[in-house]
């Protein structure tokens, strides 16, 4: 008898082509009754009915851990219950010879995706903190001339302005290659804490003064909104990322606006603007790792959205994006707020 071996591919279908090792490759029919074989896990005959010619029997090949391929044998006549015996054995043999190839080579893959991402990791921590060093440098310099009172040299202060402003760049970029490393290598730790909305709101749009200083900024605080358990310093950043997206597609000189408030179990973020909005085709890819929309101001590396919802499901949180009407974008972040600083308390 002459041999055909389907091992299966990455989707559990058996694959198009046989093993190296076959003696003979079936007809596009016959191929398509050795897949019934596998997914009926019952040996299948080609011709399906007896003739005169020769005929091809698949056979599944199972392990305990389940099919793994298929098996075609053509003979010249039917087989008896002797060969059938010595088929049964030969199917077993080769299934469990199979399941070790892709045992090994799934170990192999995984092996050099592990390493691929060691180093990939390895690679991009040494790289961002050795550019922390030299660029805390050149903001702190700066910052400091900044500071001096020379009228007579208003260009140079100039200078040196756009000088600590490309710093604070470098290093919001430098932060978001840390920050996405965090999250996928699964480091990230959060420092949980009862904080104010109303503070965390403050402490960000002072960091921005300057970024969100050609817009209308209108901020709306629920009155008496509870406190909520979060890590301030990443929940800063999330809220930072999205006004600065926000700020660099919405024109000068119009809204953006930020509001909190609370609702049932939870707390909310809304975040609106008064620009273009989002293509109907990219609001689906927003949060994408690299995803940065056409006419996107270089200089970014498209992370910040993705770290911002990385670090908000990380509170068991959601972020949404959504156009508005008639025109605009709005972020809507949801945190929640089940739990109270009083029960907490008691229960430590």
């Amino acid at each position: 008898a002459r041999i055909a071996c389907f091992p299966i591919d990455e989707h559990s279908a058996i694959a198009h082509l046989p093993l190296p090792m076959s003696t003979f490759i079936p007809q596009s029919e016959a191929w398509l009754v050795a897949s019934q074989t596998l997914h009926n896990r019952t040996p299948g005959r080609f011709p399906t009915k007896p003739s005169n010619v020769s005929s091809q029997i698949f056979y599944p090949l199972l392990t305990a851990g389940g099919a793994v391929g298929v098996i075609g044998l053509q003979f010249d006549n039917p087989p008896d219950d002797e060969q059938e015996g010595l088929i049964q054995t030969l199917t077993h043999q080769t299934a469990i010879a199979l399941e070790r190839e892709v045992l090994r080579k799934d170990a192999a893959r995984t092996q050099l995706l592990a390493e691929s991402e060691r180093l990939y990791n390895t690679l991009l921590n040494s790289v961002s903190h050795e550019l922390r060093t030299p660029l805390a440098t050149i903001a702190g310099a700066s910052s400091s001339l900044m500071e001096i009172k020379t009228p007579e040299k208003q260009f140079w202060r100039l200078l040196v302005g756009d000088i600590f402003s490309a710093a604070q760049q470098l290093n919001r970029l430098v932060k978001n290659l840390l920050d996405m490393s965090r999250l996928e290598s699964g480091r990230l730790r959060l420092n949980l804490s009862w904080c104010d909305a109303a503070d965390l709101v403050s402490v960000v749009l002072r960091r921005l003064s300057s970024d969100l200083s050609t817009h209308q900024l209108v901020v709306e605080i629920q009155p008496d909104l509870p406190l909520v358990r979060i890590d301030f310093t990443l929940m800063e950043q999330a809220l930072t990322n999205i006004l600065l997206n926000t700020s660099q597609y919405a024109p000068a000189g119009t809204k953006i606006s930020i509001q909190a408030q609370a609702g049932g179990q939870h707390l909310f973020f809304v975040i609106e603007d008064e620009g273009p909005g989002f293509p109907p085709y990219a609001l689906n890819n927003i949060f994408d790792k690299f995803f940065r929309l056409p006419g996107s101001r270089s200089g970014g590396t498209g992370l910040g959205l993705s770290i911002t919802r990385g670090f908000i499901e990380a509170h068991g949180g959601s972020i949404t994006a959504e156009n508005r009407d008639p025109n605009g974008a709005r972020f809507t972040i949801c945190l929640p707020a089940r739990e109270k600083p009083g029960a907490m308390e008691e229960a430590s």
